[in-house]
């Protein structure tokens, strides 16, 4: 259907082009300010389009998510300063909108549909959608794929595997059980998980502002 083929193509290749590129072109602090605010976006959004209700608890979480952000990334902003790169922050920002849209056309999908059957067709129209480039890219330079090691294989995989097959169709099924409002707050969980693997895998270490 004209709305399936709509999701796939903003979440899945709008959505992922936008952010890679525009995480090329700015810095990861802008990245980070900017979908920071993807719960808010998802709440406004959600609100407008499906007509969910604003909670005074989401509203909470909301507010205590921003402060957070403020706090972890206040440091940084004194120290280094803010600058604006317009083209990747406005990539990054379409990106969270694209993001959010998308999220609410599966909401509408999975009501006749399940989430395993969802996410198949969703990648499936758009992974063809990234064909062209990827058929671009491979004439301009097909000797990056020699050149791979075995980490950047490895990510590769994991990238596959586990965090767009098993990771989208959890969230799928997640969004199919609660409202969008609720699943666009899960965002908050990333710097959680991040933060673990980094200090793990990265040997990176927690600074007492962080």
């Amino acid at each position: 259907t004209p709305l399936v083929v709509g999701a796939a193509l903003l979440g899945i290749t709008v959505h992922i082009s936008f952010f890679f590129l525009g995480l090329k072109l700015t810095t990861a602090l802008n990245a980070g300010i900017i979908s920071a605010f993807y719960p808010i976006l998802t709440l406004i959004f959600a609100h407008i389009l499906l007509s969910e209700k604003i909670k005074g608890n989401i509203l909470v979480g909301a507010v205590l998510g921003i402060a957070g952000l403020g706090i972890i990334i206040g440091k940084d902003i004194l120290t280094s300063g803010f600058t604006l790169s317009p083209l990747g922050d406005f990539l990054i920002i379409s990106s969270a909108i694209v993001g959010v849209l998308y999220a609410i056309f599966s909401k509408k999908i999975l009501e006749k549909h399940s989430p395993i059957l969802v996410s198949f067709y969703l990648f499936a129209i758009g992974g063809v959608a990234f064909l062209p480039f990827a058929f671009w890219e491979w004439q301009t330079s097909s000797i990056w794929i020699t050149n791979l090691s075995i980490n950047a294989s490895f990510g590769i995989l994991f990238g596959i595997l586990l965090s767009s097959l098993i990771a989208h169709s959890f969230w799928q099924w997640g969004l199919s059980k609660m409202d969008v409002t609720k699943v666009g707050f899960f965002h908050y969980l990333e710097p959680v998980v991040a933060t673990i693997t980094a200090v793990i895998i990265l040997s990176e270490r927690i600074t007492p502002p962080f």
